[in-house]
């Protein structure tokens, strides 16, 4: 009896322990000290639309809620705000096709919205750059971000670093030429090597695109006269640029075009002679009879536009001379 009364202050000092201890506030969640990007630095272009992925973030309880709280120079340390204006940038409203083969067609598709240059998703913290870096000096910034859940915050000071480069005034994804033989379609023979491209941009107030033809002496051929023509069953850029009408010159073929901001072409795809082809691919001919080698060269090319103002395009043909009709 007596061993009994001496356990029972014990029993009853855990008893309050264990009560009080369960009157206290059970924190719930977790939230890292890790919590990253899966990249350090962001590499863009003016004018290009990209975007990172959620925040990594090593464990913390989901969902977390992002705000960015600061743009900066990263060299300077001066709050670039001008990241976070908005800006004028033009959207498609519905996909723009075939049919759309007038100006005021195509333009019925287009629409010039409002963006900032940067945005964040609130929920996983995702960074997106819009059109509008077109407004942004190049350069290295970077940004910090706060990460709340429902365990609390973090602030993650230099989360992603940016860095914007000068905007590319063009595009070349696909190029290739072939011999073949003059009168018919046949016989054809690979050149590729002898084929070169050379895009030149002058920021104009006119919106031209000017294709060349030269033979490895750098004389043009002479569209005018006949050296250079249309394959029947292939797309030329033309078809890919219906707005304005085709003028040809005894130097060149040229077109104007109508800047919207998007990349032109804008049409992605085309139907001509019962097929169908994509991404602005472009095909020519010099006729065999203007070559000193007395066959055709076809040179192929797929070329994207980005900016303004006045193109030429010079197709070098290193493989001939040209002789003229």
């Amino acid at each position: 009896m007596q061993k009994i009364n001496k356990l029972f202050p014990l029993i009853s000092l855990i008893g309050l322990v264990a009560a009080v201890g369960s009157c206290s506030k059970v924190e719930s969640g977790y939230i890292s000290d890790y919590i990253t990007y899966n990249l350090r630095t962001l590499e863009a272009t003016q004018g290009q639309v990209l975007y990172t992925g959620s925040l990594i973030l090593d464990g913390s309880t989901s969902p977390v809620q992002v705000k960015l709280l600061s743009i900066r120079d990263k060299k300077t340390g001066r709050e670039a705000t001008e990241f976070l204006q908005e800006y004028d940038v033009p959207v498609y409203l519905a996909e723009i096709t075939n049919d759309d083969n007038t100006l005021e067609k195509v333009m019925e598709k287009i629409d010039v919205g409002k963006s900032p240059a940067i945005m964040i998703n609130e929920i996983g913290g995702r960074v997106g750059l819009t059109r509008a870096t077109t407004n942004i000096d190049t350069g290295l910034y970077t940004i910090d971000v706060e990460v709340t859940n429902s365990r609390g915050a973090r602030v993650i000071n230099e989360a992603l670093d940016i860095r914007l480069r000068s905007a590319a005034t063009h595009s070349i994804s696909y190029q290739a030429m072939t011999t073949s033989t003059f009168g018919i379609e046949d016989n054809f023979v690979g050149a590729d090597q002898s084929l070169e491209i050379v895009v030149e941009r002058e920021a104009t107030t006119e919106n031209k695109i000017i294709f060349k033809w030269v033979d490895k002496n750098g004389r043009p051929f002479n569209p005018q006269a006949g050296e250079i023509i249309k394959r029947g069953d292939r797309p030329t850029f033309s078809n890919w640029s219906p707005y304005f009408s085709e003028e040809v010159t005894d130097t060149s073929i040229e077109y104007q075009y109508p800047f919207t901001g998007l990349n032109y072409p804008l049409l992605k795809q085309i139907n001509v002679a019962n097929a169908t082809w994509n991404d602005g691919i472009t095909y020519y001919r010099v006729v065999g009879n203007a070559t000193d080698i007395g066959r055709n060269l076809n040179p192929v090319s797929t070329i994207t536009y980005f900016l303004s103002g006045t193109y030429t395009v010079t197709y070098r043909l290193k493989n001939v001379v040209r002789k003229p009709l």
